[in-house]
């Protein structure tokens, strides 16, 4: 029964590390970034709504828009829906013999 206890209370702690949703944490921070420069508008006066898939939706100063991120580590890509996010750059294949 104790064991039980001690899980139920690691459990909520160790289900935060984790980004679920496809979104990392970080990428709110890039999100509002990127807004405030798309929308010539202070970070304060922005709203970021977390989707799924890695999706956030920015609200501020009369516009909307909905990026698409991608993170590795703590650096993060952001870019509008519809655009993409390029991949990490990787070298050419090697010719096969």
């Amino acid at each position: 029964m104790r064991d039980l206890a001690c899980l139920a209370l690691v459990l909520p702690l160790v289900a935060g590390c984790f980004a679920p949703s496809g979104a990392s944490p970080h990428a709110r921070t890039a999100v509002l970034v990127q807004a405030s420069s798309d929308f010539d508008c202070d970070q304060k006066d922005i709203r970021v709504q977390q989707k799924l898939g890695g999706q956030f939706v920015a609200f501020g100063c009369g516009r909307r828009v909905t990026y698409n991120t991608a993170c590795e580590g703590l650096k993060c890509t952001v870019a509008e829906e519809g655009k993409s996010i390029p991949w990490r750059a990787r070298p050419d294949p090697s010719p096969t013999p």
